[in-house]
């Protein structure tokens, strides 16, 4: 079975803030001109405690409310481009709300490696992962077609959401948002690793620099999370 290297397919970035920031409730329509300059995009929704700002295919999406900043894009050829622009407004935000505290940060990355074959990939993946699992087949009594795999991870200060699973195009044209897109494999290993983390802290001065230095490290797990997934499957 052949399976190709891993490329980025979707980067979320989330911001929550140390205190709610009452100061948006008046200033929606600062907020809306601010982000509709800043990004180049019209498509406007108002929210009671918040501004959300979509792109014209509805894949790139960005909000500024009374809790939380983020940016969830997907429509993007390099993963470098996203991160950039991600930054970007991010930053543009920090300084809209004058450097508010950030508790807790949220990055999660989708990525997909081309295969071949939906099944062997199915197999292979189910042969290394969970090689007792004839007996599950045989107790239910109906062929295996489909399956998927997450693990969760949790320390004091840091939460690590792992799922990665076989998928047919029509799959991930849905969960990637593009149901007329027409550039992606008949089959692949799909990946997401969702980080949260909650700053030691209590809240970051910062917080740029933290995301910079944390979605080095989410790109560095991810990268080690796949080259795991490839060694006996391929």
């Amino acid at each position: 079975m052949e399976l190709q290297d891993f490329a980025a397919q979707h980067l979320y970035s989330q911001f929550a803030f140390a205190k709610p920031q009452a100061s948006i409730l008046d200033r929606r329509g600062a907020t809306t001109e601010a982000m509709q300059e800043h990004l180049k995009l019209s498509k406007v929704a108002l929210h009671p405690t918040a501004v959300e700002v979509t792109s014209e295919n509805n894949r790139d999406q960005y909000r500024i409310g009374i809790a939380q900043i983020y940016a969830s894009l997907m429509s993007f050829d390099d993963l470098a481009e996203a991160k950039l622009e991600t930054r970007s407004f991010l930053e543009m935000a920090v300084e809209h709300f004058e450097q508010p505290p950030v508790a807790a940060l949220n990055i999660r990355t989708f990525d997909i490696a081309p295969a071949d074959s939906f099944e062997d990939l199915r197999d292979a993946l189910r042969a290394k992962l969970t090689p007792g699992s004839q007996g599950l087949i045989e107790a239910v009594g109906v062929p295996l077609s489909d399956l998927t795999w997450v693990f969760e991870f949790k320390d004091q200060h840091t939460a690590v959401s792992v799922q990665f699973g076989p998928m047919e195009n029509d799959q991930l044209r849905t969960i990637l948002q593009d149901p007329d897109g027409a550039d992606y494999p008949d089959n692949a290993l799909f990946l997401s690793v969702d980080t949260k983390l909650r700053h030691k802290d209590g809240k970051s001065q910062d917080p740029l620099e933290w995301w910079d230095r944390s979605v080095e490290a989410h790109r560095k797990k991810a990268g080690l999370i796949g080259e795991w997934l490839r060694e006996g499957i391929t």
